[in-house]
């Protein structure tokens, strides 16, 4: 059957990537709200791979590839583990010369072929008028892609590592957790009854979430997770001084399956990669498990220890899903809808500080969820640090580094960047609030023309700047000149930054022209206005950093002009000429 329609519209669902419990909850919650607001819906199988195979002639039998969705398909599977979808780790625009479908073997016979042009044509040929791809970060960076290319698509995060930006939330990640711990306590009695070191490998190839969580939980004494290289005599002083401690002899650690030992690298189980360039990890585990045997001993009184090894891969991935896994996939299919509805695409559904809310797309490929070694992750006692709960999200660690690639001044192209570069972070109007004074501090560096790239651009000030405004803040411009020849008026006048203050209506202040203050009684002056302001947004010449008040600022060398008097090398003179420290 092709050109599937009705007055509506049809929507196709797919599920990419891994398996995970909660994947079928999100397709019975798509499927039932948008068959009751009237639209057509078809599942296509098997992920990507079903948008490829698929062969655009009425009467073929294309039923590995897509199939009708009714209330009654949905429901039988809806409170079940997996996806009856089923999945793969196809990747449209790099299937390799063997895994091209044999009817078009013909048209694309390269090594690694693009095979985006079949996929929108597949789409059509199905009258898909929205796409609901639910997966990762691989499966959903596609995604990305045919957003590009014009296909409505909002996204559905899913994963047992919990690492696609954007949202603190993954499907699958609950239940991950809560098998770890229990699978932990049950092999946690075999580890006492032989007073065993117990050595957990589990998910997690880029972010250690998966073994922070139920490490924090108690599940485990230690973790090791890919975010930190360990050392592993370290980890044996730790779990023997564990194991001393616990009446019964015995201690726990996880080990993320990228987790790397110091100077080494990831273990794999084999060479051969998917079409995302991932190889299979496996076996981390059993060397840490060989090496605490080899080692126990030193910190043991020269006792050797046993150890016990075991792999939960898909132990944790199969079966039902927990509760959070029913109710999450529920709101994020209710909330893919919800977006349709508005006509609004391109968009990641999330969870955010608790609450459900919607991300550009786009921080699927712009940014990175990890874990933040240096807030959750105490390195001397290899396990989770955390010094307060107050205001964190459910699960706790998240933390995200985002950046965008921007080639052009462009305000459009560069509010749209500004706008995705914010978007993981909950936007401008997660730092500023009605009312607040914010001071963008602009490079400074000398008297040059924009096109030089020698001082902040004034089109990213305007940008910014009106970001801050839309959120209710009061823009201050404020820096001042390296060197002891320049002055601030010459170069804002050059550099465009006046007129940038100009057309933004922003507060230009001029550094030079201030009386400095002292920073908590050390010989370290600054512009008042870095401490009058609520909030500091640094801005070099090609990238951006904020800190809230001047006590935890960027980095010292970023910081080059709040500090007015100027010198040579960053020195300071006040005016009987007495040189400052550096900073």
């Amino acid at each position: 059957m092709a050109k599937i329609k009705n007055k509506k519209g049809t929507i196709a669902i797919l599920t990419g990537g891994g398996d995970v419990p909660g994947l079928n909850p999100a397709i019975r919650a798509v499927t039932i709200r948008a068959l009751r607001e009237g639209y057509q819906v078809i599942g296509i199988r098997r992920g990507w791979a079903g948008t490829i195979e698929l062969i655009r002639d009425e009467k073929a039998d294309n039923s590995n590839n897509y199939q009708i969705l009714t209330e009654e398909v949905v429901n039988k599977a809806g409170r079940t583990g997996g996806t009856f979808l089923h999945s793969s780790r196809a990747r449209p625009s790099h299937v390799s010369k063997a895994s091209v479908p044999a009817h078009l073997r013909d048209t694309y016979n390269d090594e690694l072929n693009d095979l985006t042009p079949e996929v929108l044509k597949n789409l059509d040929f199905l009258g898909v008028d929205y796409l609901i791809p639910i997966g990762g970060d691989d499966t959903l960076s596609y995604a990305v892609r045919l957003y590009q290319e014009g296909v409505k698509i909002v996204a559905v995060p899913k994963t047992m590592d919990n690492d696609v930006p954007g949202t603190d939330y993954c499907i699958g990640f609950s239940t991950c957790v809560t098998r770890t711990i229990e699978m932990t306590d049950i092999l946690r009695t075999t580890a006492g009854s032989h007073e065993r070191i117990l050595v957990m490998e589990v998910f997690g190839r880029y972010a250690g979430f998966t073994a922070m969580l139920p490490t924090m939980a108690g599940a485990a004494n230690r973790c090791v997770i890919p975010e930190y290289k360990f050392d592993i005599e370290q980890l044996t002083e730790l779990l023997v001084y564990d194991r001393v401690r616990n009446p019964s002899n015995y201690s726990v650690v996880l080990v993320s399956e990228g987790a790397m030992f110091k100077g080494g690298e990831m273990v794999f189980k084999d060479t051969h990669k998917d079409a995302y360039g991932h190889a299979k990890l496996g076996g981390i585990g059993n060397l840490v498990s060989a090496k605490l045997k080899e080692l126990g001993s030193k910190y043991n009184n020269g006792q050797s220890i046993n150890t016990v090894t075991q792999k939960l891969g898909y132990l944790v991935r199969g079966g039902n899903p927990d509760a959070i896994d029913s109710i999450v996939p529920m709101a994020y299919g209710n909330l893919a809808l919800d977006l349709i509805l508005r006509g609004i695409y391109g968009r990641l559904v999330v969870l955010k500080n608790g609450r459900y809310d919607n991300m550009p797309i786009e921080v699927i490929t712009s940014s990175e969820k990890r874990v933040n070694v240096e807030k959750h992750y105490n390195t001397e006692r290899l396990r989770p640090h955390y010094k307060s709960f107050e205001m964190k999200p459910l699960f706790i660690m998240t933390t995200i580094v985002s950046t965008v690639f921007c080639d052009t001044y462009e305000p459009d192209k560069l509010r749209l960047a500004l706008d995705a570069v914010l978007a993981p972070l909950g936007g401008m109007s997660r730092f500023v609030r009605p009312g607040m004074r914010v001071l963008l501090k602009p490079n400074l560096l000398a008297a040059a023309v924009p096109e030089q790239s020698v001082t902040t651009h004034p089109a990213l000030l305007s940008a910014v700047a009106q970001l801050v405004q839309e959120a209710g803040g009061e823009v201050w411009i404020g820096d001042s000149p390296a060197g002891p020849v320049e002055n601030g008026p010459k170069v804002y006048r050059k550099s465009g930054i006046t007129a940038a203050a100009t057309q933004t209506g922003a507060r230009l202040i001029d550094f030079d022209q201030v009386t400095w203050k002292r920073l908590n009684g050390a010989d370290y002056f600054f512009a008042p206005p870095v401490f009058e302001a609520d909030l500091l947004i640094n801005l070099t010449a090609g990238s951006l950093s904020g800190s809230g008040g001047a006590g935890s600022g960027p980095s010292a060398g970023r910081c080059a002009g709040i500090d007015p008097a100027r010198t040579d090398n960053h020195g300071r003179r006040d005016g009987s000429g007495r040189r400052w420290p550096r900073r």
